[in-house]
């Protein structure tokens, strides 16, 4: 007998239409419950039935999505990929039929996006105020918080990626609405330790620790023009708590938000500051997409700015 050279067959390459897409949806439940069970409760099904469209899935995929560990069910690598991804796709769902239908949904993750600056702290105080009472709406919920350039920023709101962002300039598109929601003066700080009545004899000797306002602010033209300093060396950093930190450890000065030092009280007594020639203000805009104004998201963050936000007597 000769021996069989013929290749052998290959598996027929998967597409998305062999692919049952409630199945997928059952194993983010299981997934998330980290239990067949309590996942059947919730999908009010048979945990047998839960099980079989599980193991249907895993078949088509051709790989263990889950592993048994100390009774609980635990994602395998591959489950693991499978669920980032999954969830992502579900809670996007969610958004768009939130964006689409005349009832409140609000049963997903609300994205935020923000560009690290100064002004940071307003738009944290902002934040907070605002789930706060979106909360005791629709119940606690999950914040997905993001830190980018403007142009990101404007990019995702285009492509409904975020519910809302917080922009330094009004945008131009005329898909994206926005709001004013705060005006922010913004103050050179340095340590007891090193202050002086001259704040350049400091910035001779330690550097000025700053979060930049743009991606594409000069700030050594901005800190001169500004204050009217040259400092012998500038740090830029795009976590917003950095200048702070560094200025309380006495390792520089610092530019943060005039308003952040009032409300830290105590906690910054240590620190001193200088204000600039003129007073330097700023502007922060609340923006979203056109397309999202019926979103549950949306008309809540109007509502607050309207009301709890500009007229806190309300």
């Amino acid at each position: 007998m000769e021996p069989d050279t013929s290749t052998p067959t290959q598996p027929r390459p998967m597409r998305g239409d062999h692919i049952n897409w409630n199945h997928l949806f059952y194993f983010a439940e299981v997934a998330l419950k980290g239990s067949v069970k309590e996942a059947a409760t919730k999908l009010n099904m048979a945990s047998s039935t839960l099980s079989e469209h599980i193991q249907n899935l895993e078949q088509v995929l051709s790989v263990q999505l889950f592993e048994r560990f100390h009774r609980k069910l635990r994602l395998t690598a591959d489950g693991e990929r499978l669920f980032r991804y999954s969830k992502s796709m579900f809670d996007s769902g969610r958004r768009m039929l939130d964006v689409v239908s005349p009832h409140d949904l609000a049963d997903y993750p609300i994205s935020i996006g923000v560009i690290p600056s100064p002004s940071n702290f307003k738009v944290y105080e902002f934040i907070g105020k605002f789930m706060s009472q979106y909360s005791q709406e629709y119940g606690p919920h999950q914040v997905s918080l993001s830190h980018a350039t403007p142009q990101e920023l404007l990019d995702g709101l285009i492509e409904l990626k975020y519910d809302f962002c917080f922009a330094l300039h009004p945008p131009k598109n005329p898909s994206l609405n926005y709001e004013k929601v705060a005006t922010e003066e913004l103050g050179l700080f340095v340590h007891s330790e090193l202050f002086s009545d001259q704040i350049d004899e400091v910035l001779l000797k330690y550097p000025l620790f700053i979060c930049p306002l743009s991606p594409e602010q000069n700030v050594h033209e901005f800190v001169k023009d500004s204050f009217r300093v040259s400092p012998h060396g500038i740090l830029t950093s795009d976590y917003p708590g950095f200048p702070m930190e560094m200025c309380l450890a006495g390792r520089g000065v610092a530019v943060m938000s005039r308003a952040k030092a009032l409300a830290q009280g105590d906690s910054l007594r240590e620190l001193k500051s200088t204000r600039a020639s003129e007073p330097l203000v700023h502007n922060v805009y609340v923006v979203w997409s056109q397309f999202s104004e019926n979103s549950a998201s949306v008309r809540s963050l109007k509502h607050f700015i309207a009301t709890a936000w500009n007229n806190p007597e309300h």
